[in-house]
């Protein structure tokens, strides 16, 4: 063998070596490490963020940031306060009850007196079931009376009487832990006019209202009314009544009726309506209390408690052939 085809040779070895020392190294490269992991997993599996719920802001009462001057005190006693409403002060009547709990909603009623009486007549009469029924009381003074005892001024009143009520319930709710599910707004003869032109323009407040003998001058301006179709609403007077109420009011028709046709033709459809036999011209808080505690209250907190439970526990499921036979298929609530 000569010179040159021995250098062949060896280039050819050579060659075999490298491919050979190549081809090993792409293998290792496949295989896991030692230990049985490849390097991509043996970091540990990245877990998606868990997001925390967002929880309320706990609501302190009262709140801080209202006047020491503005707050309401939750003591079980009549109390009077004072709203500086356009510059005149007009007083106010509270009742608190003595379940009432910071920690507690409970629920609200805001009642309007009839004419020649005030706030502080109106909380005298409300505050023994406020107590029985366990909820707020606010009795504004308003100045909402009928077109002739307002000199044609019922307009101007009752923007001045809905800036006051406003400015009442500001300090209210600021101050005491109210239900919002659970407000009436109530008026006994010329409070049924707040009634229907100032606590119907505010349904994102008041979830009830109450009638009582009322007088009525026509619809509010400005609101959208469809809201009241399915809110409850009770409404009586006496068979005795004053004229005005049963035979002949301000704008022509008896003024009881003429709310309960307007109630009807908005389509109202949790109305409730009673004449009263042998009534008169009675205030009748009593009634009214007793009606949105057992009609309005009662069902809306049983509701609650309802939904609060906790779920049963599984039907147990068949084993059996025979069992899984005998098993009648859930009926559609929505057939016939």
């Amino acid at each position: 063998m000569n010179m040159r085809q021995r250098d062949r040779k060896r280039a050819r070895v050579r060659r075999l070596g490298w491919a050979v020392l190549l081809l090993s190294s792409c293998w290792a490269i496949g295989q896991p490490a030692a230990g049985g992991l490849s390097a991509a997993e043996d970091q540990p599996e990245k877990q998606p963020a868990i997001r925390q719920p967002k929880t309320a802001a706990k609501r302190t009462f009262p709140n801080p940031k209202l006047p020491k001057e503005l707050v309401i005190e939750p003591v079980a006693e009549v109390r009077i306060y004072y709203t500086q409403t356009y510059g005149q002060e007009r007083p106010f009547g509270v009742y608190v009850p003595k379940a009432y709990q910071h920690e507690q909603p409970m629920p609200l009623v805001v009642s309007a007196h009839g004419t020649n009486q005030d706030g502080t007549t109106e909380i005298q009469a409300w505050a023994q079931y406020a107590e029985k029924y366990g909820f707020l009381v606010v009795c504004p003074t308003y100045w909402v009376k009928t077109p002739k005892q307002s000199g044609g001024a019922l307009g101007m009143l009752v923007s001045k009487d809905e800036k006051m009520l406003l400015e009442i319930l500001q300090r209210v709710f600021a101050s005491l832990n109210v239900d919002p599910q659970l407000v009436m707004h109530t008026g006994f003869s010329g409070g049924g006019l707040p009634t229907t032109l100032i606590a119907m323009r505010h349904p994102k407040i008041f979830t009830a209202l109450c009638y009582r003998s009322p007088n009525f001058l026509g619809p509010p301006r400005g609101v959208d009314l469809r809201d009241w179709q399915r809110r409850p609403i009770y409404i009586f007077w006496g068979s005795n009544d004053h004229p005005l109420i049963i035979k002949k009011g301000n704008l022509g028709p008896p003024e009881g009726p003429a709310t309960l046709d307007f109630l009807r033709q908005l389509g109202c459809i949790h109305l409730k309506h009673e004449v009263l036999e042998g009534g008169g011209h009675d205030s009748r808080p009593d009634l009214a209390a007793q009606w949105f505690a057992e009609e309005v209250v009662a069902p809306v907190l049983n509701a609650r408690a309802e939904k609060s439970k906790p779920p049963s526990p599984k039907t147990k499921q068949p084993t059996s052939k025979q069992e899984k036979n005998e098993v009648k298929p859930a009926e559609n609530p929505g057939t016939p």
